[in-house]
């Protein structure tokens, strides 16, 4: 095994195998990065940046 897979935990899928990051130099540590966010995950923050009110939005099916 030359590392070019890792196993990673997803919160909602469980282990997962990926490719790790292409570049790999000794003495550089690398780290892999977040996984993607479920649909929704960040909708109240978005929404409250731009003024608006989330829970009217979701009310309405506008967002999850």
């Amino acid at each position: 095994h030359n590392g070019t897979f890792v196993v990673r935990e997803h919160p909602k899928a469980g282990s997962i195998r990926e490719a790790r990051n292409a570049p790999h130099f000794r003495g550089t540590p690398t780290s892999m990065p977040a996984t993607a966010p479920d649909r929704g995950e960040h909708s109240d923050e978005i929404v409250a940046s731009l003024g608006l009110d989330a829970s009217a939005l979701r009310a309405e099916g506008v967002i999850f």
